[in-house]
């Protein structure tokens, strides 16, 4: 029997019957089409299996993941040399991470194509950033070849040749006196060449930039030196320093020949407990008596509940030890007590005249260090009293103490703890909720409870350095204290500095200091606004003291001239510096031309009469004492000096102004107690002297952002510094 052929069957069968053929052959190919995609997904999950998964991290690794995993080096291609020199260059491939949620180096994943794209044009616009500064550079060198250093006179910065030596005729540019018309000096002889308009608009552009790093430099040295950022290597302008618990190496031999190593902090407080007792009765009298004949300078406490107080307790003879000891021997109410004693006589003398040294029968070294002692011995008492257990007026007084004294002594560290504990005490006593309709509101304990809010309020609205403001504008319904004792026709001057200071600070709360939380920011308008309020402020003051002051009683009474020549002094004082820091910050605003034609000539008239008045004989020692006073005055010092270095039409008053700012040095140094913004100011102004002089080995621009630790604010990167003082950088253009 013959075996039928293959073919011919299936054609027979595939012609007998089509439609089973075809159904056949549809269910061949879905069959195939679902294996296939049954075996790329079980491939899909091996290669997924194979591969790690993302992990999170920060860092970038250039190295593969099997040369990653394996701890050989990598030459960072895909494939690499090792994965290749191995036969697996398919595997090579870079570990998947994720960086700030975004997957990186996953397959399939076109992020790292963008970044390199993107890093090629940062590359060319850098690129073309600096061809323009070059450009910059040279267009700006006849500024740097014409300036004049500061040692040279001004017939040689007339007139500055360009070449001694050579045969042909020398050349050189100026302007006239007019500065209308610049014109070239060959030969001796005078050949005008006005400027085009492209050369006069590239000038107006190179001097806004000038201007621009002009009032940021201003700003930087400004705040540094407000919040005690300055630091170039001395320890003791660090602001964080705690002058109250040394007394410096070489006092210390002095005073205690047996320190313990490693131990000097309970070393000096052992020696404080041991001269404390030293303030007897009649030594404390002479401090306590005449300080608070001067209670207007804190206003803080009533003087004679205190005295009251004061001399109950010194003559209690159940008291045996007047003093704090190192055994906890009286009650809390005592030691609250005595906090409060020493911290007035660590007032007292530093705000005494020196003479009271020699009443006192100190020694020049116990002068230094007796307010290091009593403060030292104040915190200590506080501690003990428990203060955070009863809140009372005597609590929130001691802290207002404390932190008038921890800005000759701790800085603004301590200082804001202090005031932010002062604010809690002060709210749960709810001090911000006196009701202004009240009908006994002009009872004395009454305005006492309202100026001590209103004392918190000014201190955090004009001295928030270093940290947020506490207290908003508007979350308190406390009315400001009054300035009358019979209205319009008598002035309560015992309260009229603390009244002015709270005006003065609800401008600069208001105007011109900014307020993240608020989202407050400076504006010109803002600050031509503060400057008019203050400029009102003024005029007002004045009037009031010349209608209102009793001449009778002014000449014949010595405190009461004392405390009137004293509120003009420190209020012209504070008035000064804001009109100074306002118009000062109106720069960041304005051009050139319109700065100086405005606000120029204020900020220097308001330097010169902060310098004036602090050096002026008429006023004794002890208004200068006042911590705020040579803190104001070095204000107006580094804007003078500044402003010369930095301001092309200051350069011809540099001789001037250097004489002036050094008459106030010897004042700075006269401090026998401890002035930290004496000893830090008197560093810096010197700093710019010789800055200005070239007499520093590395007089350079780059010492003026030294000088401040802030980096919120721009500072251009690469200033130039030509021979006038010309300051070539730029943060915006205008």
């Amino acid at each position: 029997m013959m075996t039928p052929k293959l073919g011919s069957n299936t054609k027979k069968s595939s012609t007998a019957n089509p439609t089973t053929d075809s159904s056949q052959r549809r269910n061949t190919t879905i069959n195939q089409q679902q294996t296939n995609t049954q075996g790329q997904e079980q491939n899909t999950q091996q290669q997924q299996q194979q591969q790690p998964q993302p992990r999170r991290t920060n860092r970038l690794s250039k190295s593969c993941y099997s040369c990653r995993k394996r701890k050989v080096k990598c030459n960072f291609e895909i494939p690499c040399d090792r994965c290749i020199a191995r036969n697996r260059a398919h595997l090579c491939s870079k570990e998947p991470i994720i960086v700030d949620g975004l997957i990186l180096n996953a397959p399939g994943n076109e992020t790292e194509l963008k970044f390199s794209q993107e890093n090629e044009v940062l590359k060319k616009k850098i690129k073309e950033l600096e061809e323009t500064i070059k450009k910059m550079k040279l267009e700006n060198s006849d500024i740097e070849d014409g300036g004049t250093t500061s040692g040279t006179s001004p017939s040689t910065r007339k007139r500055k040749s360009v070449s001694a030596t050579s045969n042909t005729p020398q050349v050189a540019t100026n302007v006239d006196k007019k500065g209308d018309k610049p014109f070239v000096v060959e030969n001796s002889s005078i050949v005008f060449k006005p400027k085009s308009t492209k050369e006069i608009e590239e000038d107006k552009l190179v001097e806004s930039r000038r201007w621009d790093s002009y009032s940021i430099t201003l700003g930087l040295i400004n705040r540094g030196l407000a919040d005690e950022s300055y630091y170039d290597g001395e320890k003791k302008l660090c602001f964080n320093t705690e002058d109250w618990i040394t007394l410096g190496s070489e006092n210390k031999r002095k005073l205690i020949p047996n320190v313990l190593p490693n131990d000097d902090e309970s070393t000096v407080w052992n020696y404080f407990l041991q001269i404390i007792g030293k303030f007897d009765k009649q030594r404390s009298d002479i401090v306590i008596y005449k300080i608070l004949k001067w209670g207007y300078q804190f206003n803080v406490l009533n003087p004679q509940a205190f005295i009251q107080e004061y001399e109950e307790y010194w003559s209690n003879s159940s008291i045996k030890e007047k003093h704090v000891t190192a055994l906890r021997s009286k009650t809390a109410s005592q030691y609250m007590f005595l906090s409060e004693y020493y911290m007035l006589l660590c007032y007292g003398m530093f705000t005494l005249d020196d003479s009271f040294q020699k009443e006192l029968d100190f020694t020049d070294l116990e002068w230094n260090i007796y307010p290091r002692a009593t403060f030292a011995c104040g915190l200590e008492c506080l501690h003990r009293g428990r203060y955070l257990t009863v809140f009372n007026m005597k609590t929130h007084e001691i802290f207002t103490l404390i932190k008038i004294c921890s800005h000759h002594l701790g800085g603004n560290m301590l200082a804001n703890c202090l005031y932010c504990s002062a604010a809690l005490i002060a709210r749960e006593m709810h001090l911000d909720r006196i009701d202004p309709n009240l009908p006994n509101i002009e009872d004395p304990d009454i305005q006492a409870k309202i100026g001590a809010w209103w004392g918190l309020v000014f201190h955090d609205w004009f001295e928030a350095f270093g940290r947020l403001s506490t207290i908003p504008p508007g979350s308190f319904i406390t009315p400001p204290p009054s300035k009358w004792i019979v209205k319009d026709k008598k002035i309560n001057w015992y309260n009229f500095c603390f009244y002015t200071y709270t005006k003065i600070g609800t401008i600069k709360r208001k105007y011109y200091i900014p307020d993240e939380n608020l989202k407050n920011r400076i504006s010109l308008k803002g600050l031509k606004k503060a400057d008019v309020a203050l400029r009102l402020v003024k005029f007002e003051m004045d009037k009031d003291f010349e209608n209102y002051v009793e001449c009778g009683q002014y000449n014949s009474d010595p405190e009461f001239k004392r405390m009137i020549d004293f509120t003009k002094y420190i209020l012209n004082h504070h008035l000064a510096n804001e009109l100074l820091d306002v118009n000062r910050q109106m720069s960041i605003f304005m051009n050139h031309s319109e700065w100086t034609a405005t606000c120029h000539e204020t900020c220097v008239n308001c330097a010169r009469a902060l310098i004036r008045g602090y050096t002026s004989p008429n006023h004794p020692d002890s208004f200068r004492n006042v911590w705020l006073s040579p803190l104001l005055t070095i204000s107006g010092a580094i804007f003078l000096l500044v402003d010369c270095m930095l301001n092309s039409q200051a350069v011809r008053y540099q001789k001037d102004t250097i004489d002036l700012v050094r008459s106030i040095l010897p004042y700075l140094g006269s401090y026998r107690q401890p002035n930290r913004p004496a000893v830090r100011g008197a560093y810096v102004i010197q700093k710019l002297i010789n800055l200005m002089l070239g007499t520093d080995k590395i007089a350079t621009f780059s010492q003026l952002r030294e000088m401040t630790k802030v980096t919120q604010v721009f500072v251009p990167a690469t200033p130039m510094i030509s021979g006038t003082g010309n300051v070539i950088g730029s943060r915006r253009n205008k």
